[in-house]
């Protein structure tokens, strides 16, 4: 049975950590990690790359966390409609529920469900809608360093009480953008 590997990276403000986890026959073992502390005037994007470069992870699937006071997701219900329709309300949507101009951050929407219809309204689906300040650190410590690293991965954001859910990263270097697609 073919080993599944995939590194979690932990980037705080004094310390970068990365740990390897393994999967072979539903069994989880730990097969590396690592430790760097950032120096004073040192990038994170080097010590994460002194940090890869010293230790033996064998995969490009990383998981990092995102958090902050610049990260928004907000479950919304909207009326029915396709994604191209989506894509274009979402930007409309999102300024009623972030206290920032949405220009100042990246976001993407995902239709998650068609709720129930009730009767005498609109049919309805139950929409995510993701964003980061870009001018913030959040995305430029995560998402790009990791994209730059050429890594696959994903960020999560976790939501109060609830789990963590999964957001993953999509380069799209050409617009200048990171776009996102949340885990059902």
């Amino acid at each position: 049975m073919a080993t599944r590997h995939i590194v979690g990276l932990d980037i705080g403000s004094k310390f970068v950590k990365a740990l390897q986890l393994s999967e072979t026959s539903g069994k989880y073992t730990i097969t590396e990690f690592g430790i760097s502390e950032i120096p004073p005037q040192v990038s994170v994007t080097d010590v994460v790359n002194e940090l890869f470069g010293r230790k033996n992870f064998r995969t490009k699937r990383v998981v990092s966390a995102v958090s902050g006071r610049f990260v928004f997701v907000r479950y919304i219900s909207m009326p029915v409609m396709t994604d191209e329709e989506l894509t274009n309300a979402a930007k409309y949507e999102l300024g009623k529920y972030i206290p920032v101009e949405v220009d100042e951050v990246l976001h993407d929407s995902q239709k998650l469900e068609e709720l129930p219809p009730t009767e005498g309204q609109e049919p309805e689906m139950r929409v995510l809608l993701v964003a980061a300040r870009a001018a913030g650190r959040t995305l430029s410590r995560h998402g790009q360093l990791l994209v730059a690293r050429g890594a696959r991965g994903q960020l999560l954001n976790r939501l109060g009480t609830r789990p963590f859910r999964q957001i993953t990263f999509l380069d799209d270097r050409a617009e200048g953008t990171l776009r996102f697609r949340a885990a059902r």
